[in-house]
């Protein structure tokens, strides 16, 4: 019997063991990748809306507190649909009963914080609503006035994001001037 010499070519590459456990670490580097630069591009969005939810809640205080201070009296009531919640009424020197509130827009999808400058209007026309502050779906916002002896008024405004996290909660109050 003849015996051959048989020389086994070296093997070159990589092992199975190897290439998993490559494809793992270049898997997880992607994925970390892929989350940073997601929370980088919503973040300064979702910051900005915020910020602008905050000015306008600061300007729809501030509307209130000018009429409050120059009003004949206000109050607090509850006057259901299409109202949400309650309602801060103020009585001017001069001319209707103007309110603040908040109002169910089905349409846009939010709930708005809103001025009418007459109560005796119809909320429910988009021509008769000054929105201050406007909440998308689905966070949530609440707005409580307290009027105390018709002279002097805090309110409170909180918003909500979907998981119940206040965004911002902020609140005011005026006294109306003596007459």
């Amino acid at each position: 019997m003849e015996r051959t010499n048989i020389k086994l070519r070296s093997r070159s590459g990589f092992t199975l063991v190897e290439m998993l456990t490559a494809m793992i670490i270049m898997a997880v580097f992607f994925l970390s990748l892929h989350f940073i630069s997601r929370i980088a591009i919503t973040e300064p969005r979702k910051q900005e809306r915020e910020m602008k939810m905050y000015a306008d809640a600061g300007y729809g205080f501030k509307l209130m507190r000018k009429h409050v201070r120059e009003s004949e009296g206000v109050l607090a009531d509850t006057p259901g649909s299409p109202w949400v919640g309650e309602r801060l009424v103020v009585t001017p020197l001069t001319g209707p009963n103007m309110a603040f509130g908040l109002y169910n827009n089905t349409g846009a999808n939010s709930v708005d914080l809103f001025y009418i400058d007459d109560v005796s209007l119809d909320v429910n026309n988009v021509n008769n609503r000054f929105v201050l502050l406007s909440v998308p779906g689905p966070w949530s916002i609440t707005f409580d006035p307290d009027v105390t002896d018709n002279k002097e008024m805090d309110a409170q405004i909180q918003v909500q994001d979907e998981n119940s996290r206040p965004i911002f909660d902020v609140s005011t109050a005026a006294v109306r001037r003596k007459q």
